[in-house]
């Protein structure tokens, strides 16, 4: 049995009723906030997390809300993470960062937000640098926990997501790579508490197996749509900073990118419960595509990614990623501006700041990645 720590805990219904109302009278007493939202599915009592995403009014300074975590006893348990917090015009673009077939906003307090549609025609590109992000900013960290220990409610939720990974890959390719996996995620879900723990926990270190290999499926199809969408020839791009090395390579092979994972840095100390991570990543040459999108792009994360991306060549076809593009930026310099208040969605692990001392460990972490 793997270390592991953050088990499931038999809750209600009603207590995570309870949290969004909670949530509520925090954002009633804040003049700053202009509407909340709540964000995914159904919940899963005792396995899910909550959602929440906050619009922030522009023209005036953010007054930070309370930390979900001091709202109640319950919600230092169901929540996760911090809210998701925009300034109102890095909201107008949310559907730019997130599919709103998944997003599934449900207003709980304030006034609604007019959030920009996608257009039709540019949808599926969109999509595509959607997956992207999400593939390695999260999914193809997966292997991680395959070394353990194991976060067992972040990695029910890692590998519940790969529902709507699959449902991507379905929009931009037309290819179902889901086989049945959805249905076992949601039935171990469903079942964990009626069963025994160890067996629970058994059957979910088979699933993030299979879902390994479904990640991998998505990386295939996304190459197969950047390919026959006219980035066949597009020139490699290498993406490093301390968090990441992320490498275009042809004839990319799931075996290909084990074999790289495996050098990235891992360690726990747990003396101070950290763990220290500087990933090795390889990607399908053709998704060098979406690193050009960015440092081609105007604002601070389209800045920082041409300090941090070398690439071999120019890209002669530019491709739709405007919205995009524009809204990884807009959300970026949102979250500059408010000191960190509004959460970057997809980081890249651009948003640390070193001192002198941690730039000299974190230049001996990257040299052994780098090794």
């Amino acid at each position: 049995m793997p270390q592991h720590h953050n088990l499931p805990r038999p809750l209600e219904q009603s207590e995570y009723e309870r949290c969004v109302d909670l949530v509520k009278e925090d954002v009633s007493r804040n003049p700053t906030v202009q509407s909340a939202y709540l964000m995914g599915g159904e919940w899963c009592p005792g396995i899910s997390d909550l959602d929440i995403v906050i619009v922030y009014k522009d023209g005036v300074p953010p007054k930070p809300l309370r930390s979900p975590w001091t709202l109640s006893e319950q919600a230092a348990f169901i929540f996760t993470h911090r809210y998701l917090s925009f300034s109102e015009s890095a909201a107008d673009l949310f559907y730019f960062l997130y599919p709103k077939e998944t997003a599934h906003l449900r207003r709980i307090a304030g006034s609604d937000h007019s959030f920009m549609e996608v257009p039709e025609a540019n949808r599926q590109w969109i999509l595509a640098a959607i997956l992207f992000d999400v593939l390695v900013n999260k999914l193809l960290l997966l292997r991680r926990s395959k070394k353990g220990p194991l976060h067992i409610r972040q990695l029910l939720g890692e590998l519940y997501s790969l529902v709507y990974t699959a449902w991507i890959v379905r929009e931009i390719g037309g290819v179902d790579i889901d086989q049945g996996f959805g249905e076992r995620i949601q039935a171990l879900r469903t079942n964990w508490f009626a069963q025994d723990e160890t067996a629970a926990i058994q059957t979910l270190m088979t699933l993030l197996d299979e879902g390994l290999e479904l990640v991998a499926r998505a990386v295939v199809e996304l190459d197969r749509f950047v390919s026959r969408s006219g980035g066949a020839s597009v020139p490699n791009a290498v993406f490093s900073n301390d968090t990441y090395a992320v490498t275009g390579i042809d004839n990319w092979s799931y075996d290909r990118f084990c074999l790289e994972f495996d050098r990235s840095v891992l360690w726990n100390v747990r003396l101070f419960g950290k763990r220290i991570a500087s990933y090795r990543l390889v990607v399908p040459r053709s998704l060098s595509i979406f690193f050009h999108a960015y440092i081609g792009g105007e604002g601070p994360f389209s800045e920082a990614m041409r300090r941090q991306v070398k690439v071999a060549g120019v890209l002669r076809e530019a491709v739709p990623l405007e919205g995009h593009v524009r809204a990884v930026n807009k959300a970026y310099e949102s979250s500059i501006a408010s000191g960190g208040l509004f959460k970057i969605p997809y980081t890249y692990g651009l948003a640390a700041k070193r001192t002198l001392r941690s730039r000299v460990f974190w230049g001996a972490v990257r040299f052994l990645r780098d090794l």
